[in-house]
């Protein structure tokens, strides 16, 4: 079950923070180098007084399978293209964020290019439960806001790549069946995505988040991106479709550009999101602002090699059999 929950630590607590969040779970994008990612967004409202932000994956992370995306959006036009608004980017040398300006009137915000080894900490949360006999595991991942030298009435953005690990947390595999010939050409995959859904959360992780600093964060809206490959057969139709402009996300994609091996080409963006009430739960300290998607695709493969096998075993038998007869009739004869 792929629940992921996000908080903060702040020894004041008299103006809450807000965030805005911002899934993409890459997967049968035919990619040559890692088959699944994970990109994690998060938009930080009013955080002056934040000291770290926390999020739980429930996958085992380490530094080496995390990569800053904030980099990505140095480029104009890929910023434009991913917030959806005509965006100015200024950056200065030697310098870790770049503010971004919006030529249509919309907030300012900076973004911030993590340094992965000292920006961002991880801790291994491991968890038997006796009762359900359920093994939970996952990462915290914590991204440290002290002593950052940046303009705190602006929003904050930062955002990081998952890759290189196992996801089955995040995407289950069914067959159709155990024995037939379909289940070779066709397979089913279910997404169970939930976030900050406090009924799946454990105990003893519910213990870290309710801490003597910590606590839940206002949510104004989640937004959750499958991106695959067109011919893939989507089920759920609760969402938003859009393909991906190639020229511009194949650097997106490719984060290292003396290592491009992999094409946005064909792939297709599914929207599923969740937007919140603001008169609802703001002021209420560890209110949980939760949601879940459900998703279902199918992947039907074209396994050449699999009917030209059948072809030539058929053949095979076909001229076996066809030896056999005219023996017999000869004989017979």
């Amino acid at each position: 079950m792929g629940n992921v929950v996000l908080w903060y630590e702040s020894e004041d607590k008299i103006r809450e923070p807000s965030i805005r969040v911002n899934f993409h779970l890459w997967t049968e994008c035919g990619f040559k180098r890692n088959d699944c990612f994970f990109d994690v967004g998060v938009m930080l409202c009013d955080w002056s007084k934040v000291e770290k932000i926390k999020i739980f994956v429930p996958l085992d992370v380490d530094a080496v399978n995390v990569e800053d995306l904030g980099k990505c959006f140095k480029d104009p036009e890929m910023a434009s293209v991913f917030f959806c608004d005509d965006l100015q980017v200024f950056v200065e040398p030697n310098k870790k964020s770049f503010l971004v300006k919006s030529l249509n009137g919309n907030d300012d915000f900076i973004v911030y290019c993590i340094d992965i080894g000292h920006d961002l900490e991880f801790e291994t949360f491991k968890c038997i439960t006796i009762e359900k006999k359920e093994k939970i595991e996952g990462t915290i991942i914590s991204f440290n806001l002290l002593n950052k030298k940046i303009d705190k009435s602006k929003k904050i953005y930062v955002r990081f790549r998952i890759e290189g690990i196992n996801f089955s947390n995040f995407v289950k595999k069914y067959s159709f069946d155990k024995h037939g010939l379909q289940s070779v050409f066709n397979t089913i995959y279910v997404i169970d995505f939930k976030f900050c859904d406090k009924m799946s959360i454990n105990n003893t992780l519910l213990e870290k988040i309710n801490g003597e600093k910590s606590n839940i964060m206002h949510v104004d809206f989640v937004n959750f991106f499958v991106i695959t490959k067109t011919y893939v057969n989507f089920i759920s139709t609760e969402c938003k479709v859009s393909k991906l402009e190639e020229n511009v996300w194949d650097s997106y994609v490719n984060l290292n550009q003396n290592d491009v091996c992999n094409s946005a080409k064909d792939l297709v963006a599914y929207r599923f999101n969740k937007e919140f009430d603001d008169s609802k739960g703001k002021n209420v300290a560890g209110a949980f602002e939760s949601c879940d998607f459900f998703i279902k695709y199918k992947v039907e493969r074209s396994i050449w090699w699999a009917y030209l096998l059948v072809v030539i075993v058929l053949g095979t038998i076909g001229s076996i059999l066809a030896n056999l007869l005219c023996k017999l009739l000869a004989f017979n004869l």
